[in-house]
């Protein structure tokens, strides 16, 4: 018998569709999700600090984002870490009774639609990407904050940190703990039979058995629906939004070996 959940923490990028798969599990099951509660602060430090990038600012960068990983340490306790951060897995191998009854929950996107993604709202940026195509954007160097909790202070490209936070989903899987991998074009084509598989799979108790409650309208205040979202990321088409060089060079950057983890073709 699959023993109950108590908490469920969801893990994975804003632009993956977090707010979308939010928006499930608190319409349809009772069990408590986790927070991620933002660091204000630091978004006010980042805005101001948009501009060209000389040595004294990338020190000020660096500096700002080890000391905003310090203030966000403070709150693991509340939340296990950031809704868009490389799982804090020291902390969560200090409090294993408190892992162990916690689904963790991994949305991924494929990294070309993540980067494409993340070009339209570079939401935690020091640099502006204003009038960058994206072949540049995804070869400019990216520096990570505080909320990130990776381990690199800077990465060639924003790939790369897209690559070390799959790496830290993955040393969360090797710990044990309870979880799902889930791919959003897939979730978004088959939302009931997600609904369906995750609740059976870890006992999740309904908030209302005989139906599901799935959002229609986007969580970005824009005007596209569902159906909208399903046509935008299909995977059969991901190799048609990009040139063949900068698809090639995200997958370079990213690995096949991660694509294949996560549960991705190649191709």
């Amino acid at each position: 018998m699959t023993p109950p959940v108590a908490q469920i923490k969801l893990y994975g990028e804003r632009n993956t569709g977090t707010n979308f798969l939010e928006h499930l599990l608190r319409n349809n099951f009772t069990q408590p999700l986790l927070e991620g509660t933002a660091n204000k602060q630091e978004k006010k430090q980042r805005r101001q600090m948009v501009k060209p990038l000389d040595g004294k600012l990338i020190a000020k960068i660096v500096k700002d984002r080890f000391d905003t990983r310090a203030s966000n340490v403070r709150l693991l306790p509340e939340g296990l870490g950031w809704k868009h951060t490389s799982p804090p897995l020291k902390y969560l191998q200090s409090v294993p009774g408190r892992a162990a009854e916690t689904l963790f929950l991994v949305l991924v996107k494929h990294p070309v639609f993540w980067s494409v993604s993340f070009l339209n709202r570079p939401y935690h940026s020091f640099f502006d990407y204003d009038g960058m195509t994206f072949s540049e954007f995804i070869r400019h160097p990216f520096v990570p904050t505080g909320r990130d909790n990776v381990e690199d202070p800077v990465y060639p490209s924003v790939v790369d940190l897209y690559a070390a936070k799959v790496d830290g989903y993955r040393k969360l899987i090797e710990m044990g703990v309870r979880h799902e991998i889930i791919l959003y074009e897939q979730l978004i084509q088959d939302v009931g039979g997600f609904l369906a598989r995750i609740g059976a799979r870890h006992g999740l108790v309904r908030r209302y058995p005989d139906r599901d409650i799935v959002r229609d309208a986007a969580t970005k205040n824009d005007i596209a629906t569902l159906a909208d979202y399903r046509e935008k990321y299909r995977l059969d088409s991901v190799r048609s939004i990009v040139t063949p060089d900068d698809f090639d060079f995200i997958v370079q950057r990213f690995g096949t070996e991660r694509l294949r983890w996560l549960g991705y073709s190649e191709a």
